[in-house]
């Protein structure tokens, strides 16, 4: 079954920052966590920071029938709804496709219930995972998945006792340790490769104390950046292209090619 993840969140969500949240448990570079969103929604979720104040969280908010992806980035600077396609693969596993919306220094993008065990089998038994920034400057996040299935495992337990809709499909249950995914997504991508884009930063492999790799800078959008006029700094990388922003409808994630 094809991974089918749909377009971000409109209104995008309150920087993490802003919740009140605590932690429930912790493994590797991961945390689960439980509390209420600004509006005093619930919200359960799993998360890792790195470097550069990035983070990486996935998100679920009481009454919805949809997970949310958030990615953060301090030096950031996106236009109000901007169309930002992202591409996360697993390992060597092939790659999906979302087409999610940034706004300041945040991109979202949902998981449909149907779709979640899926990400969470693949999530839970991967090494490491590649999140792609398929236009703009921003170089690729290698994200470790040390401590996942634990934190994926820890999620669960909190949705299913504080955020779960009603009439939804049962939610996931990750693999134990050492067992391989239920399913891989979509057929393999261009050339054997689970992620896109030559000329990228090279793959290195995230390690527990240092969850993100890659080179630094960037922005996950394609505007250019400023030339090299002293004293004129050159302007961060963006994780979106020119042209991009504007109010547009949510998208579903699809297998990579």
């Amino acid at each position: 079954m094809a991974l089918a993840l749909a377009g971000a969140i409109s209104p995008l969500l309150p920087p993490p920052g802003r919740a009140e949240t605590a932690v429930i448990a912790r493994a590797g570079a991961w945390s689960a966590f439980s509390g209420t969103a600004n509006d005093g929604t619930r919200v359960c979720g799993a998360s890792v920071a790195g470097d550069e104040e990035r983070y990486l969280g996935i998100k679920h908010f009481a009454g919805n029938d949809y997970f949310v992806v958030q990615l953060v980035k301090s030096s950031w600077r996106i236009p109000a709804r901007t169309r930002i396609p992202v591409r996360m693969a697993v390992d060597r596993a092939p790659a999906w496709n979302a087409a999610a919306l940034g706004s300041n220094s945040t991109v979202e993008f949902r998981i449909n219930l149907d779709a979640l065990d899926e990400f969470i089998n693949v999530v839970s038994a991967g090494a490491a995972m590649r999140v792609s920034f398929t236009e703009g400057s921003e170089n690729d996040w290698n994200v470790s998945l040390r401590g996942s299935s634990a934190i994926m495992a820890a999620m669960l337990r909190c949705v299913r006792t504080f955020t779960a809709p009603t009439a939804t499909p049962p939610l996931a249950t990750p693999p134990s340790a050492g067992t391989k995914p239920v399913g891989r997504p979509g057929g393999p991508a261009a050339g054997g490769q689970p992620y896109a884009g030559g000329g990228a930063d090279p793959y290195r492999e995230p390690s527990a104390s240092q969850p993100f790799a890659g080179q630094a800078g960037g922005q996950p959008f394609g505007g250019q950046a400023a030339p090299m006029r002293p004293p004129v700094q050159q302007a961060p990388a963006q994780p979106y292209a020119d042209g991009m922003a504007g109010d547009g409808a949510p998208l579903p994630l699809k297998p990579g090619r």
